[in-house]
């Protein structure tokens, strides 16, 4: 007699009660298989069959079971009458395996049971087979047990890349090399085609906002994105992926989204998911304990691509003996002490949060400020284009919120600001206010939810042929820059090793700045500030004898002690800049009052030209090409029209017209319509009709000597 004993879990020897059923024994357990519905269990016993061909296997308690093919030449009867058996064999995905564990167990059911048994095991897998096809029809399984090698509650993937791992998740999932499936109380599901796992989260230091580093394999190979955590909360917002080749759709979504929340929960509780505090902004953090990338690698650059280059570009290259042996030498020239002093400006504004300002080296081509430029951008990093760092004035304009925002307290280098037309020269004056001020425009996202508006504290620096600023321009552009000329092509004193120093300084750099940080945070910020308020007693003393406006006085201030610092803690070779020198490079003081200028170049333009104002003696007669405007003595205004201004003002030499009326709209000297623009609609009895007009008031001495006798007391200029 084949031997038949089994060995259970207890190690005792049990010898099964075996006899060939009646035919109504098989008809009855037959009949009792159709209605049998799976009870709840404690334990898999009541799936003590085998191992399935599936994706996944036994949980850890149950990975002593015996394989399919081991446990069919043991089974005794009462296997036989247990549903999950014949589940079990049907979803054998394998058609060679399947077929061959079939025939074992009918021949193990004849040996048992003879014929009958055999009929018996037939009919019942027919029914299994039945129910599975009818569940995959309506795109779900009944409840089945896991498959061999299954951790239940874990992912099961295998081949993982380096430093990636399995994770846990709830017990209903089962995620495999295959996908992921639902395996809940009431149904069998296959949520997605794909494994999927997260191997990180990225904690923005600014916002507290998370990124999830999501992986997932297509084409057999794991692809990663990074994605924030509110979209894989949503299953609206979780579809956006199927751009990005991950396989969730409207049908699927929300079940991915349970998942990854579950893996995303577990994962943070155990520890299995790291925690990476990451910032978008370089420089000094916000408390200043750190300077990015410099002093702090728990805390990692993360821009999601935007400034990828940045880190890299940052990091030393080179001899750093050399560099400072070779920058000593330099350190004659008058335009390498500004623009060094003007690199290592940024991160004293960024430690004190002051206002910042931007350095202008301009000159005439072949002076050699280009060559300076690069030269000194090498206290941080390489100049060329592909390093990422320094950036051409034509690439800034529309992205540079952007770019200040990330930059932060690092210097923000503008190199060739030649051959600009007219929109860009104003533009500039925009880029100089932009950066002293320190504060992005509000953008609205893809969600239409407010972004954080960007800051920094910093110092921009360029170069260019012409000055930024003109006569004309508005005396807050001028103080904040500081606009110092070069020597001209025959002074120029790289003539014989211009391109020896470039070569230097892209294969050398990275050193000074991050040796400048050091100092910086050895003295500390009370010191730095104190020391700062020093200096700018002696700048203010000597601007006011010099006849130097005083709204320089920070940035020229900033300057100098950037230089002493310099010179006492990493070059000591007794080069600084003195405030002597420093004082030179300051704005005349009534150059830097071009506006109140311009107003009352125009007050006296109007008055001498009263008869192309309406109110003024105009005559009644005159050509139409010769109505500048109209005056309203109730108010004592002025109504201009927009070109007349626009030429008036160029005629000036003022080109930031928009920065004049701004100007005056901060003084509360020109009217507004009601949507806030600076025209407004004003009538003409002489042109039978209404103009647009900048209406501007004028001041009382100009009243006096107007025609009073004009109006009747209703006011021309419409509300």
């Amino acid at each position: 007699m084949t031997d038949n004993t089994l060995k259970t879990n207890n190690t005792q020897q049990v010898e099964p009660e075996f006899r060939p059923l009646t035919k109504e024994e098989a008809e009855m357990l037959l009949e009792e298989a159709k209605n049998w519905k799976e009870p709840e269990y404690d334990d898999y016993d009541a799936y003590n069959t085998y191992e399935t061909s599936c994706d996944v296997g036994f949980p850890p308690a149950l990975k002593k079971k015996p394989s399919a093919e081991e446990y069919a030449k043991q089974i005794d009867k009462t296997g036989f009458e247990k549903k999950g058996l014949y589940k079990g064999i049907v979803q054998v995905e394998d058609d060679f395996r399947r077929i061959r564990l079939i025939k074992a167990y009918r021949e193990r059911a004849k040996e048992l049971g003879g014929t009958q048994m055999a009929k018996f095991f037939d009919e019942m897998l027919k029914t299994a087979k039945k129910e599975w096809m009818e569940g995959e029809k309506m795109g779900m399984k009944k409840k089945t047990m896991p498959a061999s090698g299954t951790v239940l509650g874990r992912t099961n993937y295998t081949n993982l890349p380096e430093g990636m791992q399995n994770l846990d998740c709830a017990e209903c999932w089962e995620a495999t090399d295959q996908g992921i499936y639902f395996n809940g109380q009431e149904k069998y599901i296959k949520v997605c085609s794909q494994s999927v796992s997260i191997t990180g989260i990225l904690r923005s230091v600014e916002s507290g906002e998370e990124i999830v580093k999501l992986e997932f394999r297509r084409n057999k190979k794991w692809k990663r994105i990074e994605v924030d955590r509110g979209i894989l909360a949503s299953p609206q917002k979780i579809i956006e992926l199927y751009k990005q080749g991950f396989s969730v759709t409207s049908q699927n979504a929300k079940a991915i989204v349970a998942f990854l929340q579950d893996m995303l929960d577990r994962g943070i509780e155990n520890g299995t998911i790291p925690v990476s505090l990451v910032t978008s902004k370089m420089g000094w953090t916000e408390d200043k304990s750190a300077f990015i990338p410099y002093t702090d690698e728990k805390i990692m650059f993360n821009d999601q691509g935007k400034f990828s280059k940045l880190p890299k570009a940052l990091e030393p290259k080179g001899d750093s003996e050399l560099w400072y042996e070779v920058m000593k030498k330099e350190r004659d020239i008058e335009m390498v002490q500004l623009l060094l002093a003007a690199n290592l400006a940024a991160p004293v504004v960024g430690l004190l949060g002051l206002e910042g300002f931007t350095v202008n080296l301009h000159g005439q081509s072949r002076g050699g400020k280009s060559v300076t430029s690069k030269l000194c951008a090498s206290v941080w990093a390489g100049h060329e284009s592909r390093d990422g760092f320094v950036y051409g004035v034509n690439n800034t304009i529309n992205s540079l919120d952007e770019i200040l925002g990330t930059y932060n307290t690092l210097p923000f280098i503008m190199e060739d600001a030649n051959n600009m037309d007219k929109k860009r020269k104003v533009d500039m004056s925009s880029v100089i206010m932009k950066t002293a001020n320190g504060v992005g425009k509000a953008r609205m996202g893809r969600d239409l939810k407010l972004k954080p508006v960007q800051t920094w504290y910093l110092v921009g620096i360029s170069t260019s042929e012409f000055r930024l600023l003109k006569d004309g321009d508005n005396g807050g552009a001028y103080n904040r820059l500081v606009m110092v000329k070069a020597p001209d092509e025959e002074d120029c004193p790289y003539k014989e090793n211009a391109a020896e120093l470039l070569d230097f300084a892209e294969n050398n750099h990275g050193f000074c700045g991050r040796d400048f940080v050091k100092v910086l945070q050895k003295l500390g910020k009370d010191t730095v500030a104190e020391m700062l308020q020093g200096v700018k007693r002696e700048v203010d003393e000597k601007a006011k004898e010099a006849g130097k406006s005083g709204g320089q006085v920070l940035p020229i201030a900033v300057l100098v002690l950037t230089s002493r610092l310099a010179e006492e803690h990493l070059f000591h070779d007794g080069k600084v800049i003195s405030v002597e020198d420093a004082v030179r490079w300051m704005t005349d003081k009534d150059l830097a009052d071009q506006n109140e200028r311009f107003y009352e170049t125009l007050m006296d333009t109007v008055m001498t030209n009263g008869s192309k104002f309406e109110g003024l003696g105009m005559n009644t007669d005159f050509p139409p090409q010769n109505y500048w405007g109209r005056y309203d003595s109730a108010t004592n205004k002025i109504g201009i029209i927009p070109s007349v201004l626009r030429k008036l003002a160029e005629e000036a030499g003022v080109d930031d017209v928009k920065a004049f009326l701004e100007y005056l709209d901060g003084k509360g000297m020109i009217d507004k319509d009601k949507n806030g623009n600076l025209t407004k609609n004003v009538y003409s009895s002489c042109l039978a009709k209404g103009n647009r007009m900048h209406v501007i008031q004028m001041k009382k001495a100009d009243k006096d000597s107007c025609d009073a006798s004009f109006g009747n007391g209703d006011c021309p200029f419409d509300n």
